[in-house]
């Protein structure tokens, strides 16, 4: 067993490393903003201990500031590291009612979450400077507003690019791989989002 780690974590350190050794990179800011949506599904049957209790209703906006590595590895294949601080805002909602069919809520207040996050993706050129990836996105969240739920993340992404040179702008699609249920109330409140980034080089 401790072959085999040992055996694993050479390989990855030499595989990392011969990325170093081989690609060219750079290195810049990454600006970044969007919009989603909360897929809420309720628990059923509902019981009316639930009447009272608030939760992530809707999903605002999130913008967030960070910093991008790009390792080029070869003519078509490239990789980003993307270090995040970022805010998601989202409504509350309040359960006011239901039925076997529906449920009813009012609106809440705007609350304001705080973010790290670690951004990893593989990313290839289609044409040109136009280039597609998929990866990663492990999110803990320092804050949540009036919550003590959901301090953990997984979204993955999917996004298209361009490279100008001085510098990317690219859109993301993300989606939560972890369904974020709530006892009694939600069986899962995933989310989904759209982004827009722009990536400024540095180094």
């Amino acid at each position: 067993m401790r072959a085999t780690r040992a055996f694993l974590l050479s390989s990855v350190l030499l595989f990392f490393g011969s990325l170093f050794a081989y690609g060219q990179n750079k290195s810049g800011i990454l600006l970044s903003g969007g919009a989603g949506t909360l897929d809420n599904e309720f628990v059923s049957p509902m019981t009316a201990g639930q009447i009272g209790r608030s939760f992530d209703l809707e999903y605002n906006y999130d913008l967030h500031l960070g910093y991008r590595y790009r390792l080029r590895q070869n003519d078509w294949l490239f990789w980003d590291l993307d270090a995040l601080f970022g805010i998601k805002s989202f409504r509350k909602g309040i359960l006011t009612g239901y039925g076997s069919t529906y449920v009813t809520c009012a609106n809440g207040d705007r609350h304001l979450n705080y973010y790290l996050a670690l951004s990893p993706s593989a990313n290839a050129f289609l044409y040109k400077e136009l280039y597609a990836g998929v990866g990663i996105e492990p999110t803990w969240y320092l804050y949540r507003a009036g919550d003590d739920g959901m301090g953990f993340d997984l979204p993955a992404a999917v996004k298209l690019g361009y490279d100008f040179g001085r510098f990317s702008i690219e859109g993301a699609f993300k989606m939560g791989l972890i369904r974020h249920a709530e006892t009694n109330l939600l069986e899962k409140n995933r989310r989904k989002e759209f982004q827009l980034s722009l990536f400024i080089p540095l180094w």
